[in-house]
């Protein structure tokens, strides 16, 4: 009967229907072991093809068939949560299956879908044998910003599996300042033997915000890291606190910059992160060409390449001094200098960077910073860009605007950021505006982006922006920044109903964006407050945020 059935059943793409031998039994796993191309197609299929039915079905056989299931219904929730939804019962009854494949494929549903409501059937996971399921326990835990359970989390820190360790971690990113009582725990882990784990528990600490500046001297330490993503890690912890990790961290962070090491680059960029103006002698005796020993252990495969700032000593230092005022500005002239030696491209990039960001202490050096606009090196004519808001302004716009039809994507995209700093761009919002027929996204999102600076003049496009918005196969970074440059155009209320068809939308960026547009059109927006409120119980987190701002500032408590 069983077979029959299966026969009979809607099919999904040609999901329940593989090549079989005669006398086989038509089960769905059977056909996707044997085929992975066919398995790989199932994922991949259109979303509104899905027939419910089929997974029904599936659930009530073996666990190769559960397995397959949830694994389809994880890949088709993020868009359709509603059939995640249906199914519920059947998610929470593969948690309750003796096979591990089936439990953490039932927990990546329930992680996707943030069913925050069933976090006590996730905790036994946290003390499984399994170490796979501690660990998909403890990501989901975190997805489901379930920071009350902090405690019951705490063990993992100290599992005998580093991956476990790692996920832990990650959940207390999620969970921001919220995971603040776990910090001694997290502390800890900075001395462990993975690398990986070393450089989430940064991560982990940096979410905490002010609270992170206790830290400042254990996260220290690890600017003189073996493992490079760790150092950048702890640069970026210092970055995110800023003066603040001074008084904890300076005497280590200097002790590191004045030693010959690896760990110079980074104590000289957190340096310069904390704005320590009294160490800009020191820092700027890093000004002269240097090794690249990253570069090397990354061509072999060793390491990821990181940036030329963590790479090459002169590259961080200049980048140390663009950020101590008027101190690291009395080196402008130095840095200036190492532009005419033979370094790598990305190096010398990085340094006209750190020059153009040093603003009128480098207005010696304009007509070489404008030079490079024109270079045949696509490298340099993006980091040329760089100079325009903070330095040379209208001087130089018409090499600038001729970057707009570049060859090159990246320049294209980083000259409509770069007109979108000046303080005239309302000026040249007809320029920005040819880039929105740009053939690549990033280009496109950045015109828009920048658009959202030229005020009432950007109105006039306000019909243009808002069919991006709506293009139901765009790219969602583009009809994300669409949204949001809509929502910032005076007069573009008149778009409210527009804006609240993408309520419906199957990609919770572009239900966030369209919130946060509607936030601003006030009373026009009044006729949609009780969509805005339905958004208020969205399964993603971001998006109920989004619901209750855009309620909060449309006066839905007044």
């Amino acid at each position: 009967l069983l077979v029959s059935i299966f026969a009979m059943a809607p099919t999904v793409n040609g999901a329940y229907r593989g090549r079989y031998a005669p006398g086989q039994v038509m089960f769905p796993v059977k056909a996707f072991n044997e085929s992975n191309e066919s398995f790989e197609r199932s994922l991949r299929m259109k979303q509104e093809a899905l027939d419910t039915l089929d997974l029904v079905y599936a659930f009530d056989e073996g666990p190769n068939e559960r397995s397959w299931a949830l694994q389809l219904l994880s890949a088709i929730v993020d868009s359709q949560p509603e059939i995640g939804l249906q199914l519920m019962p059947q998610v929470l009854s593969a948690l309750e299956d003796d096979t591990t494949s089936v439990n953490l494929a039932a927990i990546e549903v329930l992680k996707k879908l943030q069913a925050s409501q069933h976090v006590e059937r996730i905790l036994d996971f946290l003390k499984d044998p399994e170490a796979s399921l501690r660990s998909a326990a403890a990501e989901c835990l975190g997805e489901m910003n379930a920071w009350t359970m902090s405690e019951e989390l705490r063990p993992c820190f100290s599992d005998s599996d580093s991956s476990v360790v790692k996920s832990a971690l990650q959940a207390v990113q999620c969970w921001g300042e919220s995971g603040q009582p776990l910090a001694s725990s997290i502390v800890q882990c900075l001395d462990h033997s993975s690398a990986a784990v070393r450089c989430s528990a940064v991560q982990a600490l940096t979410t905490f915000a002010e609270a992170s500046e206790r830290f400042a001297g254990h996260v220290a330490k690890l600017l003189d890291d073996s493992d490079f993503q760790t150092k950048e890690a702890a640069v970026g912890f210092f970055a995110a606190l800023g003066p603040r990790g001074a008084r904890r961290s300076l005497t280590l962070t200097l002790d590191l910059l004045r030693r010959p090491g690896p760990g110079r680059c980074a104590a000289a960029m957190a340096l310069g992160h904390m704005g320590v103006v009294s160490s800009a002698p020191d820092v700027a005796a890093l000004l002269q060409p240097g090794d690249d020993t990253a570069l090397a252990l990354a061509a072999t495969g060793l390491e990821k390449r990181l940036g030329p700032e963590l790479r090459r000593s002169e590259c961080a230092a200049a980048f140390a001094l663009s950020l101590m005022g008027e101190e690291g500005g009395k080196h402008a002239d130095a840095i200036a200098a190492l532009l005419a030696e033979d370094i790598p491209a990305d190096a010398k990039a990085s340094l006209i960077r750190s020059l153009a960001c040093m603003g009128s202490h480098a207005s010696g050096h304009k007509g070489k910073l404008l030079s490079y606009l024109e270079h045949p090196q696509a490298l340099f004519r993006e980091a040329a860009c760089w100079a325009f808001g903070t330095l040379l302004q209208e001087e130089g716009i018409d090499l600038l605007l001729a970057l707009f039809s570049d060859s090159q994507a990246t320049v294209r995209q980083r000259a409509a950021k770069a007109l979108g700093e000046l303080q005239e761009a309302a000026l040249y919002v007809d320029h920005l505006a040819v880039l929105l027929d740009d053939p690549v996204p990033a280009v496109q999102a950045q015109a828009l982006q920048s658009m959202e600076k030229c005020g009432e003049e950007a109105h006039s496009y306000a019909a243009i922006v808002c069919r991006m918005a709506l293009q139901k196969n765009g790219n969602s970074s583009v009809r994300s920044s669409a949204l949001k440059t809509l929502g910032s155009m005076s007069g573009a209320a008149a778009f409210a109903s527009e804006v609240a068809s993408s309520f419906e939308d199957s990609d919770p960026t572009i239900r966030a964006a369209a919130l946060e547009a509607m936030a601003h059109f006030g009373e026009e927006a009044q006729e949609h407050l009780m969509e805005v409120e339905l958004l208020r119980s969205d399964p993603h987190q971001a998006v109920r945020q989004a619901a209750d701002q855009c309620a909060m500032q449309l006066g839905a408590y007044a």
